[in-house]
């Protein structure tokens, strides 16, 4: 089967949605854009873990070619979740995200399925009351410079909800959002 060849109205068009994401997201600063399969991937994560996600994501430079080092303070992470920074965030924030270091997400399409885990690294600098961050490679092509197949997720609507369930159809109905409906059996949403 030959593959299709993209015309300059097609590379114009998908530019224009990247352009338009990255002004979406820069006008917000509660705004980020997922890509779909991230969004639609397998993982288990907890609803304070996918909170954690979520605001790692808020924190990235989602207009880079490649992931960098990103450092956030605790303090800011409070302010996120709507807590009071305290020793038990910290301690929170420390098991989790060594937690999510080691989840993996996967993903599928046509084509191949992929895994990685969801954070390549992460370190704690106690002195500052922060910690810095990078994503995979792998994830780049659905979290940094989206041109097609994106999401964009309003962060604030998921930091009061306490089930990953809500969370996660929080992101399908937001995807699904432009069709004006969408339908799902129960076993399609299971899986």
């Amino acid at each position: 089967m030959k593959e299709k060849s993209i015309t300059n109205k097609e590379k114009k068009g998908g530019e224009q949605q990247s352009i338009e994401a990255l002004e979406k997201i820069s006008n917000s600063s509660y705004m980020i854009v997922l890509g779909n399969p991230v969004l639609n991937a397998k993982f288990d994560l907890t609803a304070f873990q996918m909170k954690l996600f979520h605001f790692l994501v808020l924190n990235t430079n989602q207009s880079l070619e490649g992931f960098t080092v990103t450092k956030v303070k605790v303090s800011e992470v409070a302010n996120f979740l709507k807590n009071k920074t305290s020793d038990y965030l910290y301690n929170l924030l420390e098991k989790e995200s060594r937690k999510l270091l080691k989840k993996e997400i996967y993903w599928e399409d046509e084509h191949s399925w992929k895994a990685a885990n969801i954070l390549a690294q992460i370190e704690y600098h106690k002195k500052e009351g922060a910690f810095s961050f990078m994503f995979p490679p792998m994830l780049g092509t659905h979290l940094l410079r989206l041109k097609k197949n994106f999401t964009y997720i309003d962060v604030r609507n998921i930091v009061s909800m306490d089930s990953v369930y809500a969370i996660r159809f929080y992101g399908f109905c937001k995807e699904f959002e432009r069709f004006g409906r969408f339908q799902f059996t129960v076993e399609e949403i299971r899986k």
